[in-house]
């Protein structure tokens, strides 16, 4: 069984982030996403980014945000962006990275089945949020696509296999914006013990 990755934000500030990478997170998402209260400046999350080493960075994102998209280009580099799963459409496909599609357990697996099979291979992925462990049954086989958001996060991690990911959000945070280290370190220490070997 490999080692989920793990995906946390979208983060705020240049300490959550360079936090995040130390303790071992794979990928960091910052907001463009227009309408979202964690919407950062294109040149703020440069600046963030320049000082991190290791994570792979996701751009949250919308329709609306592909003007602050264009002005990434030249100034950094990101390896996913995540829509909302309503913004589908063949034509994101054509943008360059690897695309993430944030999703609930109300979503129709045909829906999700339909949009694998129009992409290429290692293109689209998911984010699926959750409030309890059962609402996941019903994904199967896609969940290898997902990066699963655990709404309901206690202090350890769903008992999943097959996956490929894990997402954490403001569910983690003790105020808007600032992560809650404490909370982050006891969910590691338990995913470490489930899913890294010695």
């Amino acid at each position: 069984m490999s080692k989920p990755l793990l995906k946390i934000g979208p983060l705020t500030s240049l300490q959550d982030a360079r936090s995040s990478a130390a303790v071992g997170f794979d990928l960091v998402t910052f907001s463009l996403e227009r309408g979202s209260m964690q919407k950062l400046a294109t040149n703020m999350i440069w600046s963030i980014v320049q000082w991190l080493s290791g994570p792979r960075v996701v751009l949250e994102i919308n329709r609306f945000s592909l003007e602050e998209l264009e002005q990434t280009k030249d100034v950094f580099t990101y390896e996913y962006l995540s829509f909302p799963l309503e913004e589908w459409g063949t034509d994101l496909l054509e943008l360059e990275g690897k695309l993430i599609f944030r999703l609930d357990s109300t979503t129709s697996t045909d829906d999700i089945q339909s949009i694998v099979e129009k992409s290429p291979a290692e293109k689209v992925y998911f984010e699926i949020s959750v409030d309890k462990e059962e609402e996941l049954q019903k994904f199967g086989n896609l969940l290898q696509y997902a990066f699963i958001h655990d709404r309901g996060a206690g202090k350890k991690p769903l008992e999943l296999n097959d996956i490929l990911g894990f997402s954490m959000k403001q569910e983690m945070e003790e105020e808007a914006g600032v992560l809650n280290y404490e909370a982050i370190d006891e969910w590691l220490e338990v995913f470490q013990e489930e899913f890294v070997e010695d």
